[in-house]
């Protein structure tokens, strides 16, 4: 869960992603697996902390308890049924940490192109789509801001 949230990453790039993609600085996506993009996101600290005391049991990063890979379809269903446990939204998705770490850079003030860059979205329009209600508050305030200095002068 980690890494979605602070890489922005799809869930067959969080489940692929090797071990060698993490550099101690940064967490480097060759091919993102629908876009072809290459993505290199530098790492926070909450989640270097992770991975650096994550013993490395296979060649991938997310791992099942037995050490193998996980297949997509088992995660999500493992995800819903762990979702379920802890009695939360049913509508609660793993995607759904993509989207959040597409607000909380909008909401640190980040540009669409600087969040793509994190995300790997090709399109400026499918950021927006993420971010734009997030962002609305901020820009509202810049912009009565705007207003008052103008109309003071």
């Amino acid at each position: 869960m980690l890494l979605a949230l602070h890489t922005g990453q799809r869930l067959g790039d969080i489940l692929t992603l090797p071990w060698s993609a993490y550099d101690g600085r940064a967490i480097t996506v060759s091919a993102q697996s629908k876009t072809g993009a290459r993505v290199v996101v530098p790492v926070r600290p909450e989640l270097r902390t992770a991975l650096d005391a994550t013993e490395r049991r296979a060649v991938v990063i997310c791992t099942r308890r037995d050490g193998h890979a996980w297949k997509s379809d088992h995660f999500k269903k493992s995800f819903a049924a762990a979702r379920d446990a802890l009695g939360l939204p049913d509508d609660l998705h793993f995607h759904g940490l993509r989207h959040s770490a597409a607000v909380r850079l909008a909401e640190a003030g980040c540009s669409p192109h600087e969040i793509a860059a994190v995300t790997g979205h090709k399109s400026l329009s499918m950021v927006s789509r993420y971010t734009d209600q997030a962002r609305q508050e901020t820009l509202a305030t810049t912009a009565i801001a705007r207003l008052e200095n103008k109309t003071r002068r």
